[in-house]
């Protein structure tokens, strides 16, 4: 007969540790932004980069799609650099977004949260790029192949999964 589980699972220790079975080919993992987590890992070609938002059930997502499709007209400028995209984010949705967000959607609290970081990304921020802007680790950012390459302070270059024709990658890109 085989030997019992064990009643507990060892906690989770840190990305490259010998010990670290449950995920081989992370390198580094941390926190850049409200439930926003950025992953280096070994990839086929090298480093891979990824940003992991906060999830959204079907229901917020619905909710989401029905605020940017009722407010679609509404033109906000979007922030010049990363540091004004930090600032955006910081500051949350324009209190125009929180008025439709409060008439169009019926959201638990967490939800809620959840969906105003999602809403001000992709509306009032960079887009696909809001992640990458908000982790100070970036050092240096390219998008001269198929996709944007960035270089941390440990890792480079690491791919991401970010295409290099993405809007407001200029933005993205300007220092100041």
């Amino acid at each position: 007969m085989a030997d019992p589980l064990p009643a507990t699972v060892p906690s989770p220790v840190r990305p490259g540790a010998a010990q670290a079975w449950y995920a081989p080919t992370v390198r580094d993992q941390y926190t850049i932004g409200p439930d926003v987590v950025a992953t280096v890992s070994d990839g086929d070609d090298g480093f891979e980069y990824e940003t992991r938002g906060p999830p959204l059930s079907q229901r917020t997502r619905a909710a989401q799609n029905g605020v940017e499709s009722y407010l679609d007209p509404v033109d906000i400028e979007r922030p010049r650099t990363r540091e004004g995209t930090i600032d955006r984010i910081e500051t949350g949705l324009s209190p125009t977004y929180r008025r439709a967000v409060d008439r169009l959607t019926e959201t638990t609290p967490a939800q809620r949260r959840r969906l105003g970081y999602h809403l001000t990304a992709r509306v009032q921020g960079l887009g696909a790029l809001t992640p990458l802007a908000l982790d100070e680790k970036i050092r240096i950012a390219d998008a001269s192949v198929d996709r944007v390459v960035v270089h941390t302070e440990e890792f480079a270059p690491a791919r991401t999964d970010v295409p290099a024709d993405v809007p407001h990658l200029d933005r993205f890109l300007s220092e100041r």
